[in-house]
């Protein structure tokens, strides 16, 4: 046991936040927590982290836990104001020690550099370099500077050597080098000062100093914000091999998929464990929420026979005491509390009224510019989207995926050869962070502005179908939530019945089931869907085609975002044969003298053991292909869902392995 919640209970102003918790993390533990905004998670970590009071209950540690916390960074200052309000300060029930790690952008100096951040984790096992280097000096000057200095010299030494071998003192700059590129550093000078960093960069170099301290107990606040595509495959791997507990909370599903075995769930003050990752989750919740609906309509069936018995026997003699008992029983029994099943969720359905011809967009050699300065962004592009087609766009951070979408919805009602829209195309567009809402409209006016045929019943039935009702309609739009806002705007794109769907970052500021709703409507729609979107899961979900955008133009990929990975994998594969291939070329030294026979005979002992360690390597892997399918086949495992995901991953690892072994092993051999 690292970390034991008993009987916790804390506060917001008078209502409980959470109630009664009672949770265990446990060595090696890969716990997700979910809930909606507002339910309590921040606050829960903040208890396991010692960082705020809470009403009542014990927190235990296992003795002199390290524990590390990456707090949520909202660069619009639009954290969980329920966390906020809430009381600081340490508070243990128990004598026990827990040593804290809780990073933030105000611990770093502003002076400092990216690699002096990074190295500061290691400040005690360079000051045991400086010193093992001291101690050598004193020792080679041997046995002149006395036999007892140079004894406890040699002793100290023999020590302190163990000790720095153990703190990592031999491999740590290395592992400073594997964190900061696979943390999307490899670009940035190392000697770059903090304080000229964006708020998002601040915030992966503190993870990236929260890796490298490899605390007992990782504590993770959307870990996945400010990551690209690239950085978060990174870190999902290095996290899959963490010698350690780890508990995130997160909205990207994809990453909980990846990194989770256990996922605890907010609702209503309380806490419910599921074994599985996030889409594990989604079963098991929804079989508990029907077994809960059953139980909960048998008990208010009988609670209404129980009822409408005291009502007719209460006032009789005869039965007055069997009225009473039911009474007591009433008063006695745990009611079940009404499910989650029965709360109010968004209804999205995307219809059109009129079909489009087969090819709807034919984008040719397109310019992509920006700026006054009309700076390339990418040039020659070519894309076409057919009629039922949903194509995701995805590509690095600045690269032009929201102006290429913009680019091309300006010639919607232009004659160019460039960018040609199809007869019949009806267009509704979605913008990320929705400023085409006028911010002055109350929520009933902006829509009513942009149908003023309909009458009000239709407009406030939309408003309804996104949740927006009863006073909340009279809000203006300045003052909707992130989420409220993007609601709004969808009830316009449903209400124009266009029949191609252009979206971008369509899951920005919706809560996961609100999420999960637009999954489902974007799946159903029949007619054409373009959109850009960061959302692995959605990604995964929804779209036929993957096109990845690149400065020279689009690579297209004919399925969804794991097949993606999988068709780049394959082809990060060939390109490290490739350059296998060109190392075994080198090696081989071509322009050596054919007649230096010293050097021939070098050049051919080298491929001897090059083929004699590829051959081992070869036999290891298969060996490991052999266990990992006889385990992926073990009828033990099968009803296991996060074992089978991670041997199915090991399997497929250890395969490309073989073929990478493999064709070196073919290229030695022939040359």
């Amino acid at each position: 046991m690292l970390v034991n919640l008993e009987d916790i209970t804390i506060r917001f102003v008078k209502e409980p936040l959470l109630k009664d918790i009672n949770l265990r993390i446990e060595e090696n533990d890969r716990i997700g927590l979910v809930g909606d905004n507002g339910t309590g998670k921040t606050t829960l970590l903040k208890i396991i982290c010692d960082k705020i009071t809470y009403e009542q209950g014990k927190v235990s540690y296992k003795s002199n836990l390290k524990i590390g916390f990456l707090e949520q960074k909202s660069l619009n200052n639009n954290q969980n104001k329920n966390a906020q309000r809430l009381p600081t300060g340490p508070c243990h029930s128990n004598n026990q020690f827990v040593q804290t790690q809780c990073m933030g952008i105000s611990n770093m100096e502003n002076e400092n550099t990216i690699m002096d951040e990074l190295r500061s984790v290691f400040n005690d096992v360079i000051f045991m370099g400086k010193r093992l280097k001291e101690l050598e000096e004193i020792i080679a000057k041997g046995e002149e500077i006395g036999q007892d200095i140079y004894n406890n010299a040699t002793d100290e030494y023999s020590k302190l050597q163990e000790n720095f071998e153990k703190s990592g003192g031999y491999s740590f700059e290395v592992d400073i080098k594997i964190v900061l590129n696979g943390m999307g550093f490899a670009d940035k000078d190392p000697n770059m000062k903090t304080s000229l960093l964006s708020g998002g960069e601040k915030t992966r170099l503190e993870l990236a100093k929260l890796l490298l301290e490899k605390p007992e107990v990782l504590l993770l606040d959307e870990p996945t914000n400010h990551l690209d595509f690239e950085t978060l495959l990174w870190l999902e791997n290095y996290l899959a091999s963490y010698k350690g507990a780890i508990l995130s909370v997160s909205h990207d599903r994809y990453f909980l998929d990846k990194t989770a075995s256990r996922i605890w769930e907010i609702e209503n003050t309380s806490i419910i464990q599921y074994k599985g990752n996030y889409s594990k989750f989604k079963i098991l919740r929804e079989e508990r929420l029907q077994n809960q609906l059953k139980q909960y309509e048998a008990q208010q069936e009988e609670i209404k026979k129980m009822k409408d018995y005291i009502a007719k026997n209460i006032a009789r003699a005869s039965t007055s005491n069997s009225a009473k008992s039911r009474v007591h029983a009433l008063e006695r029994m745990e009611i079940i509390e009404k499910p989650k099943i029965y709360d109010k969720t968004v209804k999205l359905d995307f219809t059109y009224n009129k079909e489009s011809v087969k090819s709807v967009l034919e984008v040719s050699k397109l310019e992509l510019t920006v700026g006054e300065e009309r700076k390339v962004l990418a040039s020659d592009l070519n894309f076409e989207l057919r009629r039922g087609e949903k194509i995701a766009i995805i590509g690095a951070n600045g690269i032009g995926k929201s102006t290429f979408i913009k680019t091309i919805l300006d010639y919607l009602d232009k004659e160019e050869t460039e960018v040609v829209w199809g007869k019949n195309v009806s267009i509704s567009y979605y913008e990320q962070e929705n400023t085409n809402l006028n911010p002055n409209n109350t929520a009933l006016e902006e829509l009513w502005d942009t149908f003023p045929r309909e009458n009000e019943f239709t407009i406030r039935s939309a408003l309804a179908r996104v949740l927006l009702q009863g006073e909340n309609v009279f809000k203006p739009v300045f003052v909707l939530s992130g989420g409220e806002k993007a609601k709004l705007a969808f009830a316009k794109v449903f209400m124009e019945k266009r029949n191609t769907l252009v979206l971008d970052e369509p899951t920005n500021h919706l809560d996961l089931t609100t999420k999960e709703v637009l999954e489902q409507s974007l799946v159903d729609f029949e007619g054409t869907l373009l959109f850009i979107s960061h959302d692995r899961y959605l990604l995964n979900k929804v779209p036929t085609k993957i096109a990845e955008m690149t400065k020279d133009g689009f690579v297209i990929y004919n399925g969804n975002f794991d097949f993606y990975i999988n068709e780049k994998q394959k082809i990060e594969n060939l390109e490290k044969i490739e350059i296998a291939k060109n190392n075994i070329t080198k090696n081989q030294n071509p322009k050596t003298n054919p007649n230096n026979k010293k050097a021939q005979r070098a050049i051919q002992a080298q491929k001897r053991i090059r083929i004699s360690q590829l051959e081992n390597l070869i036999h290891e892997t298969e060996q490991n292909i052999e266990e990992l399918t006889y385990k992926m086949n073990d009828p033990k495992n099968i009803a296991d869902y996060q074992l089978i995901s991670k041997i199915y991953q090991d399997l497929e690892n250890e395969k490309s392995q073989l073929y990478i072994y493999m064709e070196e092993w073919t290229a030695t051999i022939d040359n």
